[in-house]
């Protein structure tokens, strides 16, 4: 079954964003890192269908996700949507496995927006899920800038 955990604090974050040192309103972020008419990447996490309540505000934005819910959501709002298809996680209903990766790969992708569980002291973002982590490197091979929610 799919839920949003932590849903109170994910609201509260999409209200502000990192930007260089400084902090910003996401809407605003969204909309100077993002043009009409860009193709967005943005996986599947409870933490990015908040986010993604911005990006509707964009004219002619595509977006791909493989984020069920995510993409339910954008389609409901008029966003052009792709969902990558592939396998079901039943807790999260992110697509993963080779039939997502083999579809993000059709994309050249403007900006790609992720989450994860952590960074490390180095620096390196981490996640205990090895199947949607290879879906957000295959994703930011596809990509020009990313970002994710600080």
């Amino acid at each position: 079954m799919y839920s949003v955990l932590n849903n109170s604090k994910k609201l509260a974050l999409s209200g502000t964003a990192s930007v260089q040192g400084g902090v910003c309103d996401f809407d605003i972020c969204l909309d100077d890192w993002t043009d009409d008419n860009d193709i967005v990447f943005v996986d599947a996490s409870t933490t990015t269908l908040q986010l993604a309540e911005f990006l509707s505000e964009k004219k002619g934005i595509t977006v791909i996700t493989n984020g069920i819910p995510l993409a339910a959501m954008l389609v409901k709002k008029g966003v052009k949507t792709y969902c990558t298809g592939g396998e079901i996680f039943e807790n999260s209903l992110a697509n993963f496995g080779s039939f997502a990766e083999e579809f993000i790969q059709k994309f050249n992708i403007d900006i790609f927006i992720f989450s994860c569980h952590g960074v490390n002291e180095k620096g390196i973002l981490t996640d205990p899920s090895l199947p949607e982590t290879q879906i957000r490197k295959t994703a930011i091979a596809q990509s020009s800038p990313s970002s994710f929610p600080p």
